[in-house]
């Protein structure tokens, strides 16, 4: 599944979107790694959460356990509770590894400029009928 947002809208450079990966990293699929925790959060709380819930900011750090970058905990049963963190280690680990989605960059969507501008007065408009492509 794949999320795409343009956060225009929501005080950030515009053309910045943000996808969640679920596999491989983010630069296997295509997209550049998060490491700043004020983008990763507003990233990651902007894109839908594959359980519904709405996550928790936690902290930067360095743990070498984890994938490398923005992730955000998306299930592991009762604990599927979207705290998101960003791990500034490089590791061996994939994005899913531990029960944690990557939230990445998409520079190329943001340069081709896939969602309209001035973005719709509506976010949620604006977030179902332009730029989400959920497969």
């Amino acid at each position: 599944m794949k999320y795409l947002l343009a956060l225009g809208f929501l005080g950030m450079a515009m053309g910045d979107q943000y996808v969640r990966v679920a596999s491989g990293t983010c630069e296997s699929n295509g997209y550049e790694i998060i490491l700043d925790g004020d983008e990763c959060e507003t990233a990651a709380l902007a894109l839908p959460h594959p359980n519904g819930v709405t996550g928790t900011w936690k902290s930067v750090n360095s743990w070498g356990s984890y994938v490398q970058g923005c992730k955000q905990k998306v299930q592991d049963g009762h604990q599927a509770d979207g705290n998101i963190y960003v791990n500034t280690q490089e590791t061996n680990h994939n994005c899913g590894y531990n029960n944690y989605d990557c939230v990445c960059k998409d520079t190329a969507a943001g340069a081709a400029g896939g969602c309209p501008s001035p973005a719709p007065s509506n976010p949620i408009d604006y977030i179902n009928d332009q730029c989400c492509d959920c497969a």
